[in-house]
């Protein structure tokens, strides 16, 4: 299980922070969950898409309703400020489309019309979105975020039904699940680039409902309708497939993972008992497992996760004041910035002297490691430069070197006065 207390807090590089809870990081990025929400879509009996508090499932609330159709992908985007989610019509494929509305469900509009969704996934690092789609096209498309537009095939399946798709924009990869109904060594789990090239076997022999990723500790989980469980596999090869939930009675449909909390999240739909149908919280092991939710055969679930970059921090405008003299004081400036907020840590300094403003036969001033510097006659004649390399208190650190222009040639010290015909009247 994920330790609670391994949460720390950042800023962002987006300027998101006021729809942010409390962040993990993992090298150079961070998950951040929203206001601890999860949307789920659901069909018979309720066709929609809600939403409700992901501590203890309260709260549900409707942020859309099919008037026709079956709602059956649900996805988040935390840049952007949208929720995505797909209605299908069975026998009316103009009336399937991908819609997309701000969190509560309000101003939505038609994203993708002409499609049956079976799974969404965003990448909002690269401004993409991805989808899987059966009956008549059988492949899995990626398009536009902004407007739906630049749609285009990444794989179509030969003989079986694209099912899920997942996007792990950190590690470079989609994820989808082509499920053959009679064929189980044909089912499979996909991974390739970003752009659908490469695309590789990642684990065979697995009818796929649902893919989640989760980066920070290196794992994917899936649904197995075969098996009627709910594994968790290495995401760097699909090794050490295990089992963290499987039903007793009933198929589970759908799996999201929180990192930040240590949770995943699933649906186990009973077709014939609503009552027996739920969505369900666990501890990433498969430890400490709860319901959430009763009485929803959910076709999907998303919990609203932010993927953003932590960046080194930045010294700009490096100069020198000072007069360039043998026994004057010398003072290197510059502007800290951290995108994340971290404070200003212990940046470090060098001087240097050159023989010419090119900076020809630069070296480094030996024992020169302050913001000041007083020039010594060793100086004189020489071109003088300060270089800063900024370093945060926390985060990323220590930010690249900059080094600021060459002073103009030093100069020796003014001689002392001297006094002269002195004489010593009586």
């Amino acid at each position: 299980m994920v330790k609670k207390s391994s949460k720390c807090c950042i800023a962002l590089v987006l300027i998101v922070c006021m729809l942010l809870g409390i962040s993990v990081s993992e090298g150079n990025h961070v998950y951040a969950a929203m206001e601890g929400k999860i949307y789920y879509s659901q069909g018979d009996p309720s066709y929609d898409v809600k939403m409700a508090n992901s501590t203890d499932g309260s709260g549900a609330t409707l942020v859309y309703k099919s008037p026709a159709g079956t709602p059956e992908a649900v996805a988040v985007d935390l840049n952007g400020g949208y929720i995505y989610y797909a209605d299908r019509h069975p026998s009316n494929l103009s009336e399937s489309k991908i819609y997309r509305a701000n969190f509560d469900g309000s101003g939505a509009i038609t994203l993708i019309a002409g499609v049956k969704a079976n799974s969404i996934a965003i990448d909002s690092i690269h401004g993409k979105i991805y989808y899987s789609q059966g009956d008549p096209n059988y492949n899995v498309v990626m398009a536009n975020l902004s407007d739906g537009s630049g749609a285009t095939p990444v794989y179509t399946s030969p003989a079986g039904t694209p099912e899920a798709v997942a996007v792990d924009p950190i590690g470079g990869h989609i994820y989808y699940a082509d499920r053959h109904p009679s064929n189980l060594s044909e089912s499979k789990i996909y991974r390739a680039n970003l752009d659908g090239s490469e695309a590789t076997t990642f684990i065979a022999g697995v009818k796929v409902n649902s893919i989640a990723i989760d980066s920070i500790h290196g794992k994917i989980y899936y649904v197995d309708k075969n098996t009627y469980s709910i594994k968790r596999a290495n995401l760097s090869d699909g090794s050490g497939a295990t089992p963290v939930y499987t039903s007793p009675a009933g198929t589970p449909e759908a799996v999201a993972v929180d990192p930040n909390e240590g949770y995943i999240y699933y649906t186990d739909r009973h077709p014939s008992n609503l009552s027996e149908s739920k969505i369900c919280r666990e501890n990433l092991d498969g430890s400490g497992a709860i319901t959430l939710i009763t009485g929803v055969k959910a076709n999907s679930i998303a919990i609203p996760f932010q993927i953003v970059v932590q960046a080194a921090p930045e010294a700009s405008s490096v100069s020198i004041s000072g007069t360039a003299q043998v026994g004057e004081i010398l003072t290197g400036n510059y502007n800290y910035n951290d995108v994340n907020g971290d404070t200003e840590g212990a940046s470090t300094f060098k001087w240097y002297r050159s023989d010419d403003v090119s900076g020809t036969n630069k070296t480094e001033i030996s024992g020169a490691t302050s913001k000041t510097y007083e020039l010594k006659n060793t100086e004189l004649g020489k071109y003088i430069s300060f270089e800063v390399t900024p370093v945060a208190s926390s985060g990323t650190s220590p930010g690249s070197a900059v080094e600021s222009r060459v002073t103009g040639k030093v100069v020796a010290a003014e001689a002392a006065p001297v006094a002269s015909s002195v004489s010593n009247r009586g």
